[in-house]
């Protein structure tokens, strides 16, 4: 049997589309009827994902991704090590950074996964994307960044028609 893990699986968050994902890609694919199993990456016992057994065969809880690459390695291992699990399916951009550093690690340990470069990862970033857009010649709405309540009060009264 073919052993996937899947993170991002909280609906609660900002990245609610995850679980949407997971679902509609398990069940779209051949996954269900090839024998590959999912096994649910949470960083939260509260995450709703952690308990849909239609879904996961298990779920696991990881150390934050902030807690650096050591803690998250391990966390993985202790996963890889209980349900053989080869293929990593990371849907959280907070942990792309550390995975695409530690591609050759996850190799090396078995773990397959599909991950852009440090540079691609760069240029989907949302403060990057309007020189994307006219890079690639497409349209992209003005946008203004702002780091606080007081500037962006400051750039209502003057940037606003």
């Amino acid at each position: 049997m073919k052993m996937c893990m899947v993170s991002g699986i909280c609906i609660a968050c900002a990245a609610s589309q995850n679980l949407s994902y997971q679902r509609s890609e398990y069940r779209r694919s051949a996954g269900a009827v090839a024998g590959i199993k999912l096994v649910g990456l949470s960083y939260d016992v509260h995450d709703p994902g952690n308990y849909l057994t239609d879904l996961f065969k298990n779920s696991f809880l990881l150390p934050y991704p902030t807690r650096g690459w050591s803690e998250l390695r391990e966390g993985l291992d202790r996963v890889r090590s209980k349900t053989g699990m080869n293929v990593l399916i990371p849907c959280l951009d907070v942990e792309l950074p550390l995975l695409i550093r530690h591609q050759a690690d996850l190799a090396k340990a078995g773990i397959r996964t599909l991950l852009p470069t440090e540079e691609q990862f760069e240029q989907r970033s949302k403060d990057r994307l309007a020189g994307l857009a006219k890079k690639i010649g497409c349209r992209y709405p003005r946008t203004i960044v702002v780091h606080g309540i007081d500037e962006l009060l400051g750039r209502l009264r003057t940037d606003m028609p």
